[in-house]
């Protein structure tokens, strides 16, 4: 059985102006992307397919809307949680288009601190212009330094989650 993947998952400022707008779709059981968003440069699908390729069930994200800024204090990383099940299409009243997709979740754990995130410019950061980045295997231990721990209070073995030895 292969480990469940960890991705980035950012319901942004340009589609959700206020982060009362992500809440109201966390109350109602669902994070959100547009299934045509455009792929990044080092994959070979764009992060709107892979957002809702069925093989996501049962992976980890953490949430962000942006990256907290002095001018914008309610932005920044969320949540932390695990996807159940299917994506679905979704429509919302001030959307003029089709092709957005809800994913059901457990949601595991609120972020236990607001501050902004200071670390490393990477894809699968808050400081990175992305909607849906996986972690890499190879950044899982940067990513529990800097995402997991201080966020979130957890730790990959906490998750059940073994260490690839990479060497």
């Amino acid at each position: 059985m292969t480990q469940p993947a960890f991705w980035k998952l950012s319901m942004g400022k340009n589609d959700f102006t206020d982060i009362l707008e992500v809440l109201d779709w966390l109350r109602q059981g669902l994070v959100l992307a547009h299934s045509q968003t455009k792929k990044k440069a080092s994959s070979h699908e764009s992060q709107g397919e892979q957002f809702v390729d069925p093989e996501r069930d049962g992976d980890y994200f953490y949430l962000c809307h942006g990256n907290r800024k002095a001018t914008h204090p309610r932005r920044g990383i969320i949540l932390f949680g695990r996807f159940d099940g299917p994506s679905i299409p979704v429509r919302h009243h001030r959307w003029t288009d089709d092709g957005w997709a809800g994913r059901r979740f457990d949601w595991i754990k609120t972020a236990v601190t607001p501050k902004k995130f200071t670390g490393e410019h990477k894809q699968w950061t808050p400081r990175n212009n992305s909607t849906f980045v996986p972690v890499p295997d190879t950044d899982l231990e940067q990513f529990e330094a800097e995402i997991l721990k201080p966020y979130f209070e957890l730790t990959l073995s906490k998750l059940g989650i073994k260490r690839v030895s990479l060497g």
